[in-house]
């Protein structure tokens, strides 16, 4: 039997906290290690749901050649997440008040950044903001032709100790995804730091990465 994740209600909003953490990825050094491989293919980083930001800084830190951009529906939070950026001088990474369709519609009109690999961290989902995510996906897949999606809070349906959300519509699983004819990867290994759940979606001709242990 798989628990479920969160005690409340995903789809409720909530005056929530969100809490700046020492690393990104949920400090999951397995899904850092992927991230890592990935970074060399890609020219941007793209994130929905900055919350407080852990995993924005993380990158900017890391990758400063990479542009990086991230969204976040709440107003509030979004303000958190820029004085937190600011505060670890991560002040080139842009981070958009709303919601990530929007976003994504942004990025790609305005900037262009669909005419270039990038890498997503698709984490818009909760709080009182539904579940985009297949949107997300079916907007990514219809205009990049090159990169990764990395979905969180995903159910892993090989391994149920992988933390995942559940919605009033069902849970944050493959179902999501369905019709999409994408290939989809999990980690096949037990949760050791980060005990959230994920998957990696290649865009286009993109090779699954062979650092970690993964399966479809």
């Amino acid at each position: 039997m798989v628990a479920k994740v969160e005690e409340h209600k995903k789809d409720q909003k909530q005056l929530w906290q969100p809490v700046f953490g020492h690393s990104g990825f949920h400090g999951d050094p397995n899904l850092m290690k992927l991230v890592d491989s990935l970074i060399p293919s890609v020219t941007t980083f793209i994130e929905t749901g900055t919350a407080a930001g852990t995993t924005l800084a993380h990158v900017a830190r890391l990758y400063p050649w990479l542009s990086c951009f991230s969204c976040e529906a709440d107003p509030r939070v979004a303000d958190i997440a820029r004085e937190n950026l600011k505060n670890h001088n991560q002040r080139k990474a842009h981070i958009h008040t709303g919601k990530s369709l929007d976003f994504l519609e942004m990025v790609t009109n305005q900037f262009k950044l669909n005419e270039q690999p990038a890498l997503f961290w698709l984490d818009a989902h909760s709080h009182g903001y539904g579940c985009p995510v297949r949107g997300e996906v079916e907007f990514i897949l219809s205009h990049w032709k090159s990169g990764y999606i990395l979905i969180d809070d995903f159910k892993n349906p090989h391994n149920n100790k992988w933390k995942f959300d559940t919605y009033d519509d069902g849970v944050l699983g493959i179902e999501r995804l369905h019709g999409m004819a994408r290939p989809v990867f999990y980690p096949n290994y037990d949760p050791t730091f980060g005990s959230r759940g994920w998957c990696l979606v290649p865009i286009g001709s993109m090779n699954k990465p062979t650092c970690i242990p993964m399966v479809p």
